[in-house]
């Protein structure tokens, strides 16, 4: 019975529609009585949906059937400011969105968002935690990666499905794109590198002109590097989180918070 209404809230939340249809429905409506003038962002929105949020997101193909209404159209790679007045927003919330852009439109993104956020107010980012990911790897951990990958590819090894997380199109199990990296490649670099430097070293082979390829992975991030960038950013605030475990009670809803591959999944927030 749980599963079934687990099955039909999700469906009402893909039309904007359940802010009291969940477990903890009468406790979220009494939180936003409590904030009714805090204004909300979702930075890369897709799916999500909710009446005191604003999507901030930008239509493509890929992500069409998947991307309910956008409020605000903006290219995180345009290196434009988002279109809000300084110190204005009260919460930003992303999912798994940093991973698709380079570290300069990272960096100009997260300070960008201290910049428009109110004092007190809070940022959550999740991505995928490659520190969790490096190790799987290490430890050759077939069944970390489940059996279908998110690009519903058939990796015939654990290099190609390696590079899936971070540097999409380098991987040979990839129809899109000509730059390819061999298992042995991967491999050799592996052996021969740091963790950090053989991110680094990978990621730096992708074509960085290269805008089509949307839903592929470019980025990787662990705490430390997230928590650099915040701290450049102006943010003083920072903390390693965990799923559903926000400090803002705005950002707790299981039903459209944190819900995206939480088994390999970082969770940072910071506070301006």
């Amino acid at each position: 019975m749980q599963k079934i209404k687990n099955v039909i809230r999700t469906f009402f939340y893909f039309f904007g529609i359940g802010l009291i249809k969940n477990d903890f429905g009468r406790h979220q409506k009494l939180i936003y009585k409590k904030f009714p003038h805090a204004l909300n962002l979702n930075l890369g929105s897709g799916s999500f949906s909710h009446p005191n949020w604003k999507n901030v997101d930008m239509p493509n193909n890929f992500y069409s059937t998947f991307q309910n209404k956008i409020d605000i159209e903006h290219d995180f790679t345009s290196k434009k400011e988002l279109p809000f007045k300084n110190e204005t927003v009260d919460n930003v919330y992303t999912s798994h969105v940093i991973e698709h852009i380079d570290d300069t439109s990272v960096d100009l993104l997260f300070s960008d968002v201290y910049r428009i956020l109110n004092k007190g107010g809070s940022f959550r980012i999740t991505c995928p935690d490659m520190n969790l990911v490096y190790k799987a790897y290490q430890r050759d951990d077939d069944f970390f990666w489940g059996e279908i990958s998110p690009w519903k590819t058939n990796p015939s090894t654990k290099e190609e499905r390696l590079l899936e997380f971070f540097a999409t199109s380098l991987s040979e199990s990839i129809s899109y794109g000509e730059n390819k990296l061999s298992s042995e490649d991967v491999f050799s670099l592996y052996q021969d590198n740091s963790m950090e430097f053989f991110f680094e070293l990978i990621v730096n082979k992708l074509d960085k002109n290269d805008k089509k390829y949307i839903e592929g992975h470019r980025n990787w991030f662990t705490k430390e590097k997230i928590s650099t960038m915040l701290k450049h950013a102006g943010f003083e605030s920072i903390e390693v989180s965990a799923y559903l475990q926000s400090s803002s009670p705005l950002m707790r809803d299981s039903i459209i918070f944190d819900n995206t591959s939480p088994q390999y999944s970082l969770y940072i927030e910071c506070h301006k």
